[in-house]
């Protein structure tokens, strides 16, 4: 219940105010005097021994303008330990410094003694007392329960901390449909196509069964393997976020500045190995990819239009942001095609996508700044620039895959942020092998 009994009446204007330990500079009365004067003042304000205001500086405000003779009253020390921590926090959220999760905590433990006090009380109880809106002191109850979330703590402001939660809730929503869509397709899906050899034996076919992961060697996340060849055969848990490196199709094998002393073999990169992936991808995608999913896509601005054409044509479902996320290697490392005629190229693009409109985790720049790393792999994108990006696609619930990993980088860095899973494949055994190493080093200095 509220505090309201037990009370005694003073004359107002005997009351003392001590302005310099009341918090509230400004009295705002108007929202509550309609209601003084049509039922008085209902929840007794508190005094000391002294008939020192301590709380209700408002009610007795409104009295006095309205021209009240008396108040009720009730005196601090004859309050339960329940009401005097009440009046205390309603004291602490006049503060002017007070920050907004300080101020978020007080009312929410408020609202909660109340509840405890009485089982019959209302949220619009406790934001009548407060002189709040209902709607408001939902928000701010939602914002309370949802403290250890992670980043919601660290916010700006409530609003943002309010934006935070309901993009997480709007992909969980995303991922919850996600699997129902999936586990239903799994109940109705055809039974597999026996493939028989020359001599009539049935050849086995790679398969992973709802809810089993693929294996990994030695616990490694990175397969050798041909994602040309694993996507058509592919029939378990999708993934939400596809994080695409492909070869840029721009004859990188042939020359250029990656092709230093210091450069492992290079990878096939003709324009045939890029939209032969681009295929692949397009047309597995359903398979691959949960109906909810962010992709991120690198690729070269030589084929800056064809590759959205060709995504237009083959996976309409991705709805692609029309500028381009950007990493800027700051050791001025980069393609010269023609010194004569132009500049050369420091800067990589990367598309990114949606299906059904999946909120992203949080906002940040588009463009990033960092030097090329190349210790595992001779086109590698820095873990840093990669963490810059994925904190828009990558949380707690996120399922990536990576098909044509390199390095692995990209794996490490969606680990490193709490990702759910990661997968990721190198066809080539060179790079494969020395993936493997870089992710067995990062696991042991992330134990370390």
């Amino acid at each position: 219940m509220a505090i309201t009994d037990n009370y005694t009446r003073l004359k107002c204007a005997d009351i003392k105010i001590d302005r310099e330990k009341r918090q509230r500079k400004v009295i705002k009365t108007e929202d509550i005097k309609e209601s003084i004067q049509l039922y008085g003042v209902l929840n007794p304000i508190i005094v000391d021994n002294d008939g020192t205001l301590v709380a209700g500086e408002r009610r007795l405000t409104a009295s006095l303008e309205l021209g009240l003779e008396t108040i009720p009253v009730r005196y601090l020390d004859s309050l339960s330990a329940q009401e005097s921590q009440i009046i205390e926090l309603e004291e602490n959220l006049k503060r002017s410094d007070l920050t907004w999760k300080e101020s978020v905590l007080a009312t929410a433990k408020i609202h909660s003694i109340y509840v405890e006090r009485d089982k019959d009380w209302t949220q619009q109880k406790t934001a009548d007392v407060l002189s709040l809106s209902n709607s408001h002191l939902g928000v701010i109850l939602k914002v309370s329960r949802n403290f250890s979330t992670p980043r919601v703590e660290d916010a700006p402001t409530l609003q943002a901390a309010v934006n935070i939660i309901n993009r997480i809730e709007e992909r969980a929503i995303g991922d919850a449909m996600s699997d129902i869509q999936e586990n239903t397709s799994v109940l109705f899906a055809p039974k597999p196509k026996i493939v028989l050899d020359d001599l009539g034996v049935a050849i086995p076919q790679p398969k992973v069964a709802p809810g089993e992961k693929p294996k990994t060697v030695k616990d490694i996340p990175i397969l050798l393997e041909d994602f040309t060849k694993w996507a058509p055969t592919y029939s378990g848990p999708r993934f939400n976020f596809i994080h695409c490196d492909f070869p840029y199709g721009i004859n990188l094998d042939k020359g250029g500045d990656m092709s230093g002393k210091n450069s492992m073999a290079l990878y096939d990169d003709s324009p045939d190995v890029y939209w032969d992936l681009c295929h692949v991808l397009c047309k597995n995608l359903d398979n691959i990819m949960s109906t909810s999913g962010h992709l991120m896509f690198w690729y070269s601005m030589n084929f800056h239009q064809e590759t959205l054409d060709f995504f237009a044509k083959h996976a309409p479902s991705l709805v692609f942001n029309p500028f381009p996320l950007i990493w800027v290697k700051s050791d001025n490392i980069g393609l010269l095609p023609d010194p004569k005629r132009g500049p050369r190229r420091i800067y990589e693009t990367c598309l990114m996508a949606s299906r059904e409109d999946r909120p992203i985790v949080k906002a940040v720049s588009n463009a990033y700044s960092a030097p090329t790393d190349r210790q595992y792999h001779p086109s590698t994108k820095p873990e840093p620039v990669l963490r810059h990006f994925f904190q828009m696609f990558v949380d707690q619930s996120t399922r990536i895959l990576d098909p044509t990993c390199g390095s692995g980088s990209s794996l490490r860095a969606a680990e490193s942020m709490g990702a759910e899973s990661v997968l990721g494949f190198e066809r080539e055994p060179e790079h494969h092998e020395s993936a493997v190493q870089a992710y067995r080093k990062f696991r042991i200095l992330r134990g370390a």
